[in-house]
């Protein structure tokens, strides 16, 4: 299997005792610093079940980056076709969790430079499935998502496509190009109505399967 997508880490600060307020100050119960992004830790799930994954995307040269590449290779992830750029600064989320939700904010750094000159087709020859995410985050690489795509279709490899969410919530209808060539969607039922304007998951997941051959809809815990 080869990833393409976001490369960053977390920084999570746990336990908070009431959401953050500006102006204010709070204590955390705890605090960890942890591979983050969607695509580098469904990489890590896949590969920890025994598969090969290869790895694409884009990093600084810094102890960030660092920290991103030590954390997949110790899941068993290729890394080789991971960039390094030392005019760049990794990608960081920042997560404050409270014991009902948690609220996430994100430095895209590298990660809003990668761009469809940093993927080369032939990396995608000797894998048999192509997963990507993240596509609002990577504003470079959203033009070029339906080529690439189009590409490992074309190689012989089936697809999956985890967009998820879209910061401004305006879900544009380009991402429907993408649809195309997916043979698998991931969305969460926020993503899932967003997406659709359905009422519920269960007219969501209606209107997604006239899109693509097999849609799933993540509902958490439940």
């Amino acid at each position: 299997m080869v990833v393409i997508g976001e490369l960053n880490i977390d920084a999570v600060a746990c336990g908070l005792s009431e959401a953050p307020m500006m102006g204010a100050e709070i204590l955390a119960s705890d605090f960890r610093l942890t591979l983050g992004s969607a695509s580098a830790i469904f990489a890590c799930g896949v590969a920890k079940l025994g598969h090969e994954v290869t790895f694409i995307a884009k990093v600084g040269s810094d102890d960030f980056g660092k920290f991103c590449l030590a954390a997949l290779r110790e899941a068993g992830v290729s890394t080789r076709h991971v960039l390094r750029d030392e005019h760049l600064k990794t990608g960081v989320t920042i997560s404050l969790s409270t014991r009902k939700d948690r609220a996430l904010v994100t430095y895209l750094g590298a990660i809003a430079a990668m761009g469809p000159e940093h993927v080369r087709r032939s990396w995608l020859k000797g894998h048999n499935h192509l997963h990507m995410t993240s596509y609002f985050l990577q504003t470079r690489m959203q033009p070029s998502f339906p080529q690439i795509f189009r590409d490992a279709r074309e190689l012989g490899l089936s697809t999956s496509f985890d967009p998820n969410s879209d910061p401004s919530h305006i879900w544009s209808d380009t991402i429907r190009e993408v649809f195309a060539y997916t043979d698998l969607l991931f969305l969460n039922e926020t993503e899932a109505l967003q997406l659709t304007r359905a009422r519920n998951a269960r007219a969501a997941l209606k209107a997604l399967s006239k899109e693509v051959p097999c849609a799933v809809i993540k509902l958490g815990a439940r």
